[in-house]
């Protein structure tokens, strides 16, 4: 038993999805995307996730695999004949091969040196199964035939012709034939052209490992992309029936079960709309909040109308009218006061009104506090400056600045 051999029989206990993918490296070698997205779908539909696609392993079978020749066996062929619907070769044809030594076919571009040779390595099961045998394509007749081609081998016993048809038959004697071209060649030179040295058929294992790692990494992205956050439901975990439901929710819970729960009967509804009806027309705790807040708002009123109440009260107008007339009337004597005192054609205009007050008040605690603190404004002795002109000012009355300001 060789090694395909060996793998194909261990592969009888793999999963599916695993006896698809060794089938696959053994026709295509290295396997792309879209194996990736297949082999995906029937892990998925293994673990019961429905693929709409309706994809079904395909797994490693015997006639998959090349037979082995028995030590010493001698095994030759002779010859290829009755070729039937090959490319462009005319039905009938066929090669003879030497029994002993080297063979040696030769022609021009297009005479179907390879049409012979995609035959033997669909017959012979090589390692490159990617090119499919097509028949000829300017044949005049609508529906071409399929491609077959006889062989004629001897196994030492006996010389005897092995039928090949396109994908109906399967010659474990011809399996047994090695065959070998460039496209072969690629099944064991890596990318980098670096000759893979192992036993022939060991490149399925390391193909199928790296396929299995990308398949947990892109499963893995799947499960983390759809993970759900069970604490939203915590609200609804409760001793009923719907909260024991979300409690222990998982994959495997029963959809029928679920729909069981969230489906009422007409009996049900009945009852639901008669306790809306009887909590709505007589909700106790409702009408309490209500009223609540009703007396609340009295409260807030009564203890507003007692405030105006007081204000305007005819003692508190009277009050108000008397110190509006104090006031009417000192302002009246200020005012007076202003215009005698600062009636001087000297003096700039405004000088006594409102802003001239602000100037003088600051003036005064500018004296009061940083000038000449400790003495009262405005300080007239020792030869003081004025504070708002900085000039020196006299002794006695003799000021600089006008005796109107500093009286004022």
């Amino acid at each position: 038993m060789n090694v395909l051999e060996s793998i194909y029989e261990w592969s009888k206990g793999l999963h599916g999805w695993q006896q698809d993918a060794l089938r696959r490296a053994l026709e295509k070698g290295t396997l792309d995307d879209e194996d990736l997205d297949d082999l995906r779908a029937l892990v998925k539909s293994a673990a019961g996730i429905t693929d709409s696609k309706k994809r079904v392993a395909r797994p490693l079978t015997e006639k998959h695999v090349p037979a082995s020749a028995a030590p010493g066996h001698r095994l030759v062929l002779k010859a290829i004949e009755n070729v039937q619907n090959v490319n462009a070769i005319a039905n009938g044809q066929g090669l003879e091969f030497a029994e002993e030594g080297l063979t040696v076919i030769y022609g021009d571009n297009g005479s179907g040196k390879s049409g012979y040779v995609r035959v033997m390595k669909r017959a012979f099961r090589a390692r490159d199964q990617e090119e499919a045998v097509l028949p000829n394509i300017y044949a005049t007749t609508s529906r071409p035939g399929i491609p077959s081609a006889d062989f004629r081998i001897d196994d030492q016993v006996e010389e005897r012709i092995e039928r090949w048809q396109e994908g109906r038959t399967f010659s474990a004697a011809l399996s047994a034939i090695s065959v070998f071209d460039t496209r072969c060649a690629r099944m064991y030179i890596d990318r980098e052209n670096d000759v893979a040295y192992m036993p022939y058929g060991l490149d399925l294992l390391v193909e199928l490992a790296r396929v299995s790692q990308i398949l947990r990494e892109k499963l893995s992205q799947e499960i983390d992309a759809s993970t759900v956050d069970m604490d939203v439901f915590n609200h609804l975990v409760d001793e009923t029936k719907v909260g024991e439901l979300i409690r222990d929710l998982s994959a495997k819970t029963s959809l029928k079960h679920i729909d069981e729960l969230a489906t009422l009967s007409p009996k049900e509804l009945t009852r639901h709309k008669e306790l809306r009806k009887a909590l709505k027309e007589g909700d106790p705790s409702a009408k309490i909040a209500s009223l609540g807040r009703f007396d609340r708002r009295l409260e807030r009123f009564e203890e507003v109308a007692a405030t105006l109440s007081q204000a305007l009260a005819d003692k508190q107008i009277d009050q108000i009218r008397t110190l509006y007339g104090e006031w009417f009337a000192a302002k009246k004597a200020a005012d007076l006061a202003k215009e005698k005192a600062f009636d001087d054609a000297k003096l700039l205009p405004g000088t006594g009104g409102e802003a001239w007050k602000e100037l003088f008040q600051a003036a005064k605690r500018f004296s009061e506090k940083v000038a000449y603190p400790g003495l009262p404004f405005p300080v007239t002795t020792g030869n003081p400056k004025c504070v708002l002109c900085q000039q020196v000012l006299l002794d006695g009355a003799n000021l600089t600045c006008s005796p109107e300001i500093v009286r004022c």
